[in-house]
């Protein structure tokens, strides 16, 4: 299970850093436990993490992708991996609300064609098993905002960076 979770974390940091500055206000969508949250941190950049099982303790905030606890337009970027799948598509919204014009949206989320075989992966515990069910397989060219660049991560998850176009 780590070995492979381990390989496409660092896939995603790789693929993340790029489309970042230090300048910027990131929300780390859905952060789970946090190790991107920290990880951006710990490197000197301004990164929050939302996410329906924490409490409030800065850098963390209770809250989830219909109801995020900050202001219209307060970040310039908000990362999302293996969140989208997990949300119903009238999230997007809120997630336009609290992103900046031209903001970046950036995320990995499972191939749709994927899901049985990673179901299956961590029933067995080959890779991190499911929190929560899988409720919107989608292909990232058919999101809301304006792809920039997509990619694969083991031929199994897609990468995306896109900007907030309204």
């Amino acid at each position: 299970m780590g070995f492979i979770s381990s390989y496409v974390d660092r896939k995603r940091i790789e693929k993340t850093l790029p489309f970042l500055s230090k300048e910027m206000k990131i929300l780390d969508l859905g952060c789970g436990d946090g190790w991107f949250t920290k990880y951006l941190n710990s490197i000197g950049y301004d990164c929050v993490g939302v996410e329906p099982s924490i409490k409030n303790h800065h850098p963390f905030y209770h809250g989830t992708a219909d109801k995020i606890p900050f202001p219209e337009n307060h970040f310039d970027c908000v990362t999302m991996f293996e969140v989208i799948e997990h949300i119903q598509p009238s999230c997007y919204a809120e997630i336009n609300r609290v992103l900046k014009s031209k903001g970046k949206i950036i995320l990995s989320t499972i191939l749709p064609e994927s899901d049985k075989l990673i179901h299956f992966l961590s029933k067995i515990k080959i890779v991190t098993p499911y929190v929560t069910p899988h409720i919107n397989l989608v292909h990232i060219e058919s999101l809301p905002w304006k792809l920039i660049t997509n990619s694969r991560i083991l031929k199994l998850d897609q990468f995306g960076v896109f900007e907030k176009t309204k």
